[in-house]
């Protein structure tokens, strides 16, 4: 349980983040880390001052930036992580035949890349902190975008379109070791965030 101080502090944080264009998702989620936050150092005998400072605004800020990067960095990571897929899929093409390229390929492929970034950032905005059928209806929506373009593009490039070029030889390998360059900035960057995710879960632990 809260005390009678803490819902006060938290009640005048709703009143600033309202106040600052927020949208109720948001206020939630703010207001449940203020919250948590709250009843961990109750718990521990320390006042809401020395829990989260003495002014709501000046804390609702901190933490709504905080919150902000976490949000940007998770994207950040899973848009790496797409980007080793669909590298590690295209090099392995690359490496074991030549490439033959239709017409549905150069639009389809990079399309689907897009469309997977895309979906992924949106899908970071969606609210699934509490069980709404509307949130969950709206995410799984929102995949079947690119996962329909993918089997399509999979699909139908096989019989339906006739190859516009076809790269074999040294340009293959070439174009191979240029696609590697990011997919491997992209997995230096994961793995440096795994060893700080673990890092952190061991200070806490």
């Amino acid at each position: 349980m809260i005390s009678k101080e803490g819902e006060r502090f938290i009640e005048k944080m709703r009143s600033y983040l309202i106040s600052k264009g927020k949208t109720d998702a948001e206020i939630e989620g703010l207001l449940e880390t203020a919250k948590v936050h709250l009843i961990e150092g109750e718990k521990d005998g320390k006042s809401v001052e020395d829990i989260l400072g003495k002014s709501p605004e000046t804390y609702a800020k901190a933490l709504d930036s905080v919150m902000t990067v976490s949000t940007k960095e998770d994207t950040k990571h899973l848009i790496n992580f797409i980007i080793v897929i669909f590298s590690l899929v295209f090099i392995n093409n690359l490496l074991n035949d030549p490439l033959n390229v239709s017409l549905l390929e150069l639009i389809g492929f990079p399309s689907m890349f897009i469309l997977w970034i895309v979906v992924t950032i949106l899908g970071l905005r969606v609210d699934l902190s509490e069980l709404n059928i509307k949130n969950w209806v709206s995410l799984f929506l929102l995949a079947m975008v690119p996962s329909s373009v993918t089997v399509g593009v999979l699909y139908f490039r096989s019989f339906y379109d006739p190859t516009i070029f076809t790269l074999d030889g040294a340009p293959r390998y070439i174009l191979a070791a240029i696609v590697a360059i990011p997919m491997l900035i992209s997995v230096f960057s994961l793995i440096k965030y795994y060893r700080s995710l673990n890092l952190t879960i061991k200070k806490r632990s």
